[in-house]
This record gives structure tokens, sequence and C-alpha cells, in this order.
């Protein structure tokens, strides 16, 4: 079984005016290619803000982040942008759900291994229906730029998935 949701080339083109005033964050770094992409795209629409890249497990070294950025800016800082590409469910469970909280509306969430992979119905996208199953919070999928496989037995090209959360209540 396949879906369709188009997605332009460059990925982020397509998304709406962010919320620039909370965080960017992007998890599971290889090079820093997406991040570097991320804070050029960012500076169109907010001002420009310094990468801090942080080594250790997510459970470990977000909840200190955190209070670290929170302590810099006096407030509960709102999250704006994450980019998930973890790969796996642990650590996308925990980004999630130490992040929900700082969720605003508009927030963007954009997944680099959501589907398109066998098993991949035990990771990224089972810690994402998780936190969905006990949160109020409502997502507006922005889509992909590919199919999406129900069942695929190879890895495919396109596994992510994009985001926002709904400005509407309810």
């Amino acid at each position: 079984t396949k879906c369709s949701f188009p997605f332009r080339n460059p990925p982020y083109k397509d998304i709406v005016k962010p919320y620039c005033d909370g965080l960017w964050m992007e998890f599971g770094v290889f090079r820093g290619g997406s991040i570097s992409h991320i804070a050029k795209w960012k500076t169109t629409f907010c001002v420009p803000s310094n990468v801090v890249l942080v080594k250790g497990l997510f459970i470990d070294t977000l909840p200190i982040q955190l209070r670290i950025i929170d302590r810099k800016q006096q407030c509960r800082t709102p999250v704006s942008f994450v980019h998930i590409d973890c790969d796996i469910y642990d650590g996308a469970r925990d980004i999630l759900f130490l992040l929900g909280s700082r969720f605003v509306p508009g927030t963007i969430l954009v997944f680099d291994e959501l589907f398109n992979y066998p098993s991949y119905e035990k990771h990224e996208i089972k810690a994402l229906f998780e936190f969905l199953s006990g949160s109020n919070l409502r997502l507006r999928a922005f889509g992909t730029s590919d199919n999406i496989e129900l069942k695929p037995h190879k890895d495919l090209n396109v596994q992510s998935f994009a985001f926002a959360t709904d400005s509407e209540e309810g």
C-alpha cells in the first residue's frame, strides 16, 4: 500500500513561516549539514542564532541543556523547530517527552526516519504515537517528498515526514 504526500525540494521552503522566538533543535547529528541548512533558512525569517553541539544521550544531556537555556533566557523557553534524526525508539521518545510541554502553536517537527524501512513501526513513529496518545497536541502534516510504503521490504530513499503543531484549540 502506498500513500503520497507532495513536498517539493528543497524541503523546508514549503513550510509556513515558523514561530521564531523558541529553540531550534536537531537530534542525531552526523556532520551538521542539516542544522547548518536550517540555520541559514531560519535567518530568512528570524534573528540569526548560534548553534551548540552537545555530545551524549538525549535523556542525559537535554534536561541539563534546557535548564541552562532557561536560566540564560530567564524563562521556560518554547521550542519552535525540532529535527529528530535519531533512528531509534528510545531517542525519539526521550526527545518528544522532554520537549513536548514546550511545543507552541506552529512548532515544526521533522522526523528523519518515520517510515519506509523494515520495522519502522518500532521506532520514531511508535514514539510519536505514544507521545500523542498522552497529550492534547494536534499535528498538521506537511508531508514527504515521496510515497509511503506501509510494508517496505528494504530501506527506501525517503523516510522523512514533517508536521506542525496546530494553532487551533481542541
